[in-house]
């Protein structure tokens, strides 16, 4: 399994005994200007514990979230702060302290987006896992023709909006840079064990897949939600009918889940 860092998009915070805030800005999209912005706040001892920001290439500005630390912050010094922050940026700056001593919830961001017009959703694996367990024990073994299919679905959608945005690119080419969509998600490492287009002939390693990891109470195979997004994202590529069937699975205590091509 490749190295690779976590990545952490926290809209909860717990920490004990702290004065939290959450603080929103907008700086001019160009190099230094969100430097000399966690200058002014790096000047008053206020912690940063979380930074987010995102600015496309034509944009001209950028808007930062961050969560900070303003345990033991004067409020007069703390005002004295965002009052400066708002000089040196641009439009207002939003503050919010925490309510409760020790816990932050996000509440000047909204809503989240992956790009320019993509909304996003986040949920725990543990909330995922429990609405998971919530549908097998209502329905049973059905609920994993439902997942595959609901997955089947998600896989056409974005396969689509890539083949039409990268029309140039091979085949293979595009289909081992979607593979890292799911890394990118949170899903799963995916790891190319074959890729035979010809026949075609296709095996996936996947590590820390997300589905099996959540539904490992259930000791065999799991991998329905994550195996008809493949499937639905292949065959909408190739234009032909892949269906992937799993060898091994994490839920039965495979160290990774092997997706094959039927």
């Amino acid at each position: 399994m490749k190295k690779a860092y976590p990545r952490y998009l926290p809209w909860i915070i717990f920490a004990e005994d702290r004065d939290l805030g959450e603080l929103c800005f907008t700086v001019q999209n160009r190099p230094g200007e969100l430097a000399k912005a966690l200058q002014i706040i790096a000047k008053y001892g206020v912690n940063i514990v979380s930074t987010i920001g995102y600015s496309h290439p034509t944009w001209n500005q950028a808007t930062i979230t961050l969560a900070v630390d303003v345990t033991d912050i004067d409020d007069n010094l703390l005002k004295q702060m965002l009052k400066e922050l708002e000089a040196n940026t641009v439009g207002k700056v939003l503050f919010k302290k925490n309510v409760i001593k020790g816990f932050l919830v996000s509440e000047l961001a909204f809503p989240i987006y992956l790009d320019l017009h993509t909304r996003v959703l986040l949920f725990s694996l543990e909330e995922v896992g429990s609405m998971l367990k919530a549908l097998y024990d209502k329905y049973g073994d059905v609920t994993a023709s439902i997942l595959y299919n609901l997955g089947y679905g998600g896989g056409v959608f974005i396969a689509k909006i890539m083949v039409d945005k990268l029309k140039t690119i091979g085949k293979e080419k595009l289909l081992i840079e979607l593979l890292k969509i799911l890394q990118a998600a949170g899903w799963a490492l995916v790891e190319v064990e074959e890729m035979n287009l010809t026949r075609p002939s296709i095996s996936l390693k996947l590590y820390e897949n997300f589905e099996c990891k959540a539904l490992k109470y259930r000791y065999k195979p799991s991998s329905n939600l994550v195996r008809g997004y493949l499937s639905g994202l292949f065959s909408t590529v190739l234009d032909q009918s892949i269906r992937f069937r799993e060898t091994r699975c994490i839920a039965v205590g495979d160290k990774y889940c092997r997706l094959v091509s039927e």
